[in-house]
């Protein structure tokens, strides 16, 4: 097995508003893993763990799994699409704020204890202004995270802690261990991908 580097750009438009924001076209990211997808089954591999590490790659990611699928490409993917799905029941269980997502108590967290130095708490200035989605009313809108995050974070970081963070980054990191073993022992979706592959020729 090999770990390629992480991509460092990723599809997010919501936030060009906010001064800094670099985001690249659904098309440069669907297309950038699609290559990659394609060179790693060329030397040999037969699957590939893609893990997601921000939340607007999500419907990308879901479509990728179709697209690769649909353009014949013979490689077994695996997403953990949403990031924080492996230690869900960890978070919860450590969490004293709500909502958590977008530079938030949890977020916050795993930077102290990642990257501390790049961690200006002195700059807060108390729990995050939220404005108005429909999501919960089962309605998507073009400009969803837009109306919501109306300061570009969510919830409360204050309640952060590098505790926080090093507890729940070490749980992850067990947790993808764990996903790495199933992944490899597993064989179903290899055999499913063969039968796809041959039922779906042309005659």
């Amino acid at each position: 097995a090999i770990v390629l580097p992480p991509l460092a750009y990723c599809y997010a438009p919501e936030n060009k508003h906010f001064p800094g924001t670099i985001s690249i076209s659904a098309e440069t990211l669907l297309r950038l893993i699609e290559e990659i997808c394609s060179e790693v089954s060329r030397n040999g591999f037969k699957k590939l763990i893609i893990l997601n590490g921000h939340g607007g790659n999500r419907r990308i990611l879901r479509l990728l799994m179709r697209d690769v699928l649909d353009k014949g490409l013979n490689i077994a993917l695996y997403s953990v699409t949403e990031p924080w799905s492996p230690i869900r029941d960890e978070i919860e269980k450590v969490r004293e704020t709500d909502p958590i997502e977008h530079a938030c108590e949890i977020e916050t967290s795993f930077m102290l204890f990642l990257n501390p130095e790049g961690v200006r708490l002195s700059y807060l200035e108390g729990r995050a202004r939220t404005g108005i989605s429909l999501e919960n009313e089962g309605i998507e809108t073009n400009v969803d995270w837009i109306s919501y995050a109306l300061e570009g974070y969510i919830g409360d970081p204050r309640k952060a802690s590098e505790w926080k963070g090093k507890l729940l980054i070490e749980k992850w990191i067990e947790k993808i261990a764990r996903i790495y073993k199933i992944v490899k022992e597993d064989r179903i979706v290899l055999e499913f991908l063969a039968q796809y592959r041959k039922a779906s020729q042309a005659p």
